[in-house]
């Protein structure tokens, strides 16, 4: 389960670079990923375990950009008295 999840993180940075404007989204790519899986997978005719699949792929897409972007912050300093 966890080599599916890193191979759909691994295509949706790939599919990234791609600039056509149906790519601006990137639950596009999450998608498309998630059509290859089930595909690979022989699930590709399950319509709900794709799109399943496909939400689990951008949420997980979404939390590594806001823990990128967190990660960006400095920490706070303490209040001063």
């Amino acid at each position: 389960m966890v080599e599916r999840r890193d191979a759909a993180v691994g295509m949706l940075r790939m599919l990234a670079e791609v600039t056509a404007d149906f790519w601006d989204d990137p639950f596009h790519h999450a998608a498309l990923a998630a059509g290859f899986i089930a595909f690979a997978e022989g699930r590709l005719k399950d319509s709900d375990y794709v799109k399943r699949l496909a939400y689990e792929i951008y949420e997980e897409h979404l939390a590594e950009k806001i823990a990128s972007r967190s990660a960006n912050f400095p920490a706070s300093a303490p209040p001063s008295r």
